[in-house]
């Protein structure tokens, strides 16, 4: 009997609290540890980063989820990963990463409290949680780990959506462009 393949989960930005890691991390306690890893590529304060870990080590998540640190791959890293998660706890203004998700179209669960509601549409393109609810985080992780379909069909919509209506606006580019620099994503 052949256990199904992990999914790898990734996070890419910025470690800070209202990034929601810590929702994140809670929300993976919830999940089968065979059925998943999660990188998380970012840096963030020696501090914060610290308190990851422990949270890490406590809950034996060592061999589940991987702290990168910055890395200057995050397309490739992107290309590789099953799905992409956002769990941000305060409103972004313009969630890049998760539009990066969608350039790449893979699925990605993100919070439904800013600009992020004006590019996903619930269970068309990607998911949306409530910030600050692990419970309703791991659901919908546990959905798009064993739902390999959904995953398929809501990245390739990702995809689609991104093309059509985000990537025709030079200036928008533009602006991403920046941000990135702005973020050092």
């Amino acid at each position: 009997h052949m256990e199904p393949p992990q999914a790898l989960i990734m996070y890419h930005g910025r470690l800070a609290p209202e990034k929601g890691l810590e929702v994140l991390l809670r929300a993976v306690t919830q999940l089968d540890k065979n059925s998943f890893k999660l990188v998380i590529a970012g840096s963030g304060t020696p501090k914060f980063t610290t308190q990851l870990k422990g949270f890490i080590v406590a809950n034996q998540l060592v061999r589940n989820v991987m702290l990168l640190g910055y890395s200057d791959h995050i397309h490739a890293l992107i290309d590789q990963c099953d799905f992409g998660v956002t769990p941000s706890i305060i409103p972004e203004p313009l969630g890049i990463t998760g539009l990066e998700y969608m350039m790449h179209g893979k699925a990605h669960i993100t919070t439904n409290n800013g600009a992020q509601q004006e590019y996903v549409n619930h269970g068309k393109n990607g998911l949306l949680v409530q910030p600050d609810n692990y419970t309703e985080l791991a659901a919908s992780l546990q959905q798009l780990i064993t739902d390999t379909d959904l995953r398929e069909r809501l990245g390739r919509q990702a995809k689609e959506d991104f093309e059509q209506e985000l990537n025709y606006d030079k200036s928008f580019k533009a602006m991403m462009q920046l941000y990135k620099e702005l973020l050092s994503l």
